[in-house]
């Protein structure tokens, strides 16, 4: 056998070889990214040219029709989600949400290396392995080929079965409701009734507490399964609170004694089902205008040493946020916009919330999907196995999420649900 290896690759650096493998490749990529035409029906098509060539040059033109179309389904598959070629749909799991995160480019020399090394290795594999395989499948009888076709059934069932999720977590400000809109769209509202009707759980995650979901009537009439609220310190559920983790006292002490020689600071202390304000400036009036949301009533700081406070938001200016966290060391904290950052306990967090959640209700990584916008959503969209990022996120949530939909005023997750299968287009 090696000794056609010599003369085979002396016809193969042929100019005119060369140049005829080179067409086919040309023609077999660019066929092949156009979905409906498979690279069968491109070699079909210029079999015919074929007929006045010598042998190993009309071999070669085909020959490399037919490998190109390997790379060239998946040019469609990372670009608009849809394969040019049968074999290049498990490309679209990967390449597409790679190319909405801006790196088109590298998806597609991804695909373009492994299907250039998938090529050569499956070649030489044909080289060198081909007679020894051809006598094993010589012995394959009845038995065997049914265990073969029995095989590829169980690979198809698995691949293509129904939907796996059966929970979603939504975020809420910039996520379910938009900064321009003050409650669910109606698609939106009948999308999450329609996933309940399914059997899918849904979940709210957000930094808001239950009060503000009464008192603002953003979600309308739509009944949750479970509320994971101010940034998973606090989770409840039609049968109660399961989960809470409240600033311990200390801390409160110590953002107390900041709020006592900062007159002018404000700050928002939140406890499961009341919430009050130190004092109203211009920059709260501002954040509560914004987030469409009345004022609460004021109360001294002193209330937080009095009541569970499960979230210490701090209207202040970035440079004086520094007073309150070093201070706290018991606390961490995430960002919710620009002008605010939330204060909550080292063991919450909105990821620690989702956690309490899919325990309560049994549910795996890989069978959640959650959806965000913030920076305080990334670690919940690192924790399940769907993550969906609006196309209003920060850049960083996008980076992070899985896939990336439109922005919530374009109702953005309907859009989502339909093209991940969740609900019929």
């Amino acid at each position: 056998m090696l000794e056609f290896i010599g003369p085979a690759l002396e016809h193969l650096f042929t100019l005119e070889n060369f140049l005829w493998m080179n067409l086919g490749v040309f023609i077999g990529a660019v066929f092949a990214a156009v979905p409906g035409l498979s690279v069968i029906l491109c070699v079909i098509l210029f079999l015919p040219f074929t007929y006045r060539m010598t042998a190993i040059p009309g071999m070669m033109f085909l020959l490399g029709i037919y490998c190109a179309g390997g790379y060239g389904g998946s040019v469609s598959a990372i670009l608009i989600n849809t394969p040019g070629t049968p074999h290049a749909a498990a490309t679209m799991m990967d390449g597409h949400p790679l190319s909405q995160k801006g790196r088109t480019k590298a998806a597609l020399k991804i695909a373009l290396y492994a299907s250039a090394f998938g090529g050569v290795f499956s070649a030489l594999m044909l080289l060198f392995l081909g007679p020894q395989v051809a006598q094993v499948a010589a012995q394959l009888g009845t038995a065997e080929y049914f265990m073969v076709c029995l095989f590829g059934l169980t690979i198809i069932a698995g691949v293509s079965g129904k939907s796996m999720i059966k929970g979603i977590f939504f975020d809420v400000d910039g996520t379910l409701v938009g900064f321009r809109q003050t409650q669910l769209s109606d698609q939106l509202r009948a999308d999450l009734l329609a996933l309940q009707a399914k059997g899918i759980k849904i979940f709210i995650s957000s930094g808001r507490a239950r009060q503000d979901f009464a008192r603002t009537g953003m979600l309308r009439d739509v009944v949750f399964d479970s509320y994971v609220t101010l940034n998973g310190q606090c989770c409840y559920d039609q049968e109660g609170v399961y989960w809470d983790q409240p600033i311990c006292r200390e801390d409160l002490e110590a953002a107390c004694r900041v709020l006592r020689e900062n007159s002018d600071f404000a700050a928002l202390m939140e406890g499961d089902g009341v919430s009050y304000l130190t004092k109203i400036d211009s920059r709260m009036r501002e954040i509560y205008q914004f987030l469409h949301t009345e004022l609460w009533e004021i109360r001294p700081p002193e209330w937080m040493l009095e009541e569970k406070v499960y979230q210490f938001v701090p209207m202040v200016g970035a440079e004086k946020e520094e007073r309150f966290l070093s201070v706290m060391p018991h606390c961490d904290h995430s960002r919710w916009h620009p002008k605010g950052i939330d204060i909550f306990s080292k063991n919450g967090g909105k990821a620690v919330g989702v956690q309490a959640a899919m325990a309560r209700y049994g549910l795996a990584a890989d069978e959640v999907m959650a959806f965000g916008d913030g920076e305080n959503d990334e670690a919940m969209l690192k924790l399940v196995g769907t993550s969906v990022a609006m196309g209003n996120a920060v850049e960083r949530i996008k980076e992070a999420a899985d896939y990336i939909t439109a922005c919530v005023e374009e109702d953005g997750i309907s859009q989502a649900l339909r093209k991940l299968g969740l609900l019929p287009a």
